[in-house]
C-alpha cells in the first residue's frame, strides 16, 4: 500500500509557514482502512490546522481517484472534505476560547476600548473569546515603520469583535490581514472603483477594506476614535461594517441575511435613508449621519454602523427605522447600555 507520509511533510511545511506565533511540529500519518485517514498534529504553537487537513484530504483523495471513478466518487471526495475541514476549525476555535483570557490583554482593553465598559458581564466573556479567536487567525503586519504589539492587536480585535456578539460568526472569513501605519497614509488615487476596495478619503486616509484579503488602518486614528465612544467616528467599526458588507455577512447567523422577506424589508430601508442622505447632502442640509455616507450605500452602511454603537440613542429618535433594522442585523441594542 502506497504511503503518502513522506510527500506530506514537507507540503505541510510549505502552506504552513509561521504565523509568528510559534513554531510547529506537524507528524503526518494516512490511514486508509475503511474511509477515515489519521493526521496528527503535535502543537507547539498557534497554527492554521485547516490548511494541514486540505492538503492531507487532497492527497487522500487522489489515491482514492485512483481506485475509483464516477460522480459519486467525486461527491463523497467533497463531502468528506467538509466534514474534515469545518470538523477541525471549529474544535480550534473551541481550544483557543477556552483559553485563560490574558491579564495583559484586559489591561489594554480596560485602558484603550472604553466601549467594553458599558457592555454587561455575559457580552464582555463573550467578546474576550471572539477576540482569542480573531488574532488567532488574523495576521497583523506592521507597515511604514510600525512595529505590531499586542496592545495594537488587542485594541483592534476589541472592537472588530463587538460587531460578532450574540450570533454565529465566521470571523470575517474573507480577511486574512491586518494591515497597520503608525497614521494617516498616503495613497494613489482611485477614480472609480468597481466592487474591489472600498477607501476612506481620496489620498490621505484612515483606514480602508480591501472585499478579500486586508484591512488597513493608522493606529493612532484607531487609537483615538476609540477613546471617545459618543461622537459617532470609529475606524475599527467602520471598516469591518465593509468587511462584513462586502461579504453578504457570509458565514454569519443574523436572521435579516437568512430570512428572504426580513432581507427586502432591510434593504428597503436603508435605500430610504441613504437616498435622503444624498438629497440632504446635495442641499447643503445639516445631516446627523456623516455626509460621507452619501458616497454610495457600502459607505452608507459603514457610516450608520459608526452611529448605531456610538450614538445609539441619537441615532434611534431621528432615524427610528433605520436604528430598528441596524438592530436586527446586529443582533444588539446599544440604546439599552
Amino acid at each position: 500500500m502506497f504511503h503518502f507520509a513522506a510527500y506530506l511533510g514537507p507540503l505541510l511545511g510549505f502552506f504552513y509557514g509561521d504565523s509568528g506565533a510559534g513554531r510547529k511540529k506537524v507528524t503526518p500519518g494516512v490511514n486508509f482502512s475503511g474511509k477515515l485517514f489519521v493526521l496528527t498534529i503535535e502543537k507547539t504553537g498557534r497554527l492554521k490546522t485547516y490548511q494541514a487537513v486540505f492538503v492531507a484530504i487532497y492527497f487522500t483523495s487522489m489515491f482514492r481517484l485512483s481506485r475509483k471513478s464516477g460522480i459519486k466518487t467525486k461527491n463523497w471526495i467533497c463531502r468528506r472534505a467538509k466534514e474534515y475541514m469545518f470538523g477541525f476549525k471549529k474544535r480550534r476555535r473551541n481550544r483557543l476560547a477556552a483559553q485563560p483570557f490574558p491579564e495583559e490583554w484586559m489591561a489594554v482593553i480596560e485602558r484603550n476600548v472604553p466601549f467594553y465598559r458599558l457592555l454587561p458581564e455575559a457580552d464582555q466573556k463573550e467578546l474576550q473569546s471572539h477576540i482569542q479567536i480573531f488574532i488567532g487567525e488574523k495576521r497583523f503586519e506592521g507597515c511604514g515603520g510600525l512595529k505590531i504589539t499586542d496592545e495594537i492587536k488587542v485594541t483592534i480585535a476589541a472592537q472588530a469583535c463587538v460587531l460578532l456578539l450574540h450570533r454565529r460568526t465566521d470571523y470575517y472569513p474573507g480577511l486574512h490581514y491586518i494591515l497597520v501605519y503608525p497614521r494617516s497614509y498616503i495613497a494613489p488615487r482611485v477614480p472609480k472603483l468597481i466592487g474591489g476596495i472600498v477607501v476612506e478619503g481620496p489620498d490621505v486616509r484612515l483606514g480602508e477594506s480591501w472585499r478579500r484579503g486586508s484591512v488597513v488602518l493608522s493606529w493612532d486614528n484607531v487609537y483615538r476614535s476609540a477613546a471617545d465612544i459618543h461622537d459617532g467616528h470609529n475606524v475599527v467599526f467602520h471598516e469591518f461594517a465593509h468587511q462584513l458588507d462586502s461579504t453578504g455577512a457570509r458565514g454569519d447567523s443574523t436572521p435579516v441575511i437568512q430570512d428572504r422577506s426580513t432581507y427586502i424589508a432591510w434593504a428597503r430601508i436603508l435605500e430610504k435613508d441613504y437616498e435622503k442622505l444624498r438629497r440632504d447632502v446635495s442641499r447643503n442640509s445639516d445631516t446627523f449621519l456623516d455626509e460621507y455616507g452619501a458616497v454610495n450605500p457600502a459607505e452608507f452602511f459603514a457610516v450608520a454602523t459608526e452611529c448605531f454603537f456610538e450614538k445609539a440613542k441619537e441615532l434611534q429618535k431621528l432615524h427610528p427605522d433605520l436604528y430598528n433594522e441596524m438592530k436586527n442585523f446586529y443582533q444588539q441594542d446599544p440604546a439599552e447600555l
